[in-house]
């Protein structure tokens, strides 16, 4: 992911990492609420922070995904 995004020039990097569910099975309430939870996970544990690890959009997730980790952190 890190090459990735470095290729790209985006301000992103990191690890690759993510939840593994079938978004079609769940509605976009409950998507929020896993995403959001997963970023307090992340920050529990110190492993998201501009400093460290920033999300980057990858397959099943966009603006509105990355959204909700920025306001959750």
């Amino acid at each position: 992911m890190t090459i990735k995004i470095a290729a790209m020039k985006i301000p992103y990097g990191g690890a690759k990492g993510g939840i593994k569910l079938d978004p079609s099975k769940y509605s976009e309430a409950e998507i929020e609420r896993v995403m959001r939870r997963y970023t307090i996970e992340l920050c529990k544990r110190g492993l998201l922070s501009p400093s460290l690890d920033v999300p980057a959009p990858d397959i099943n997730t966009g603006p509105k995904h990355m959204a909700w980790i920025k306001d959750t952190y």
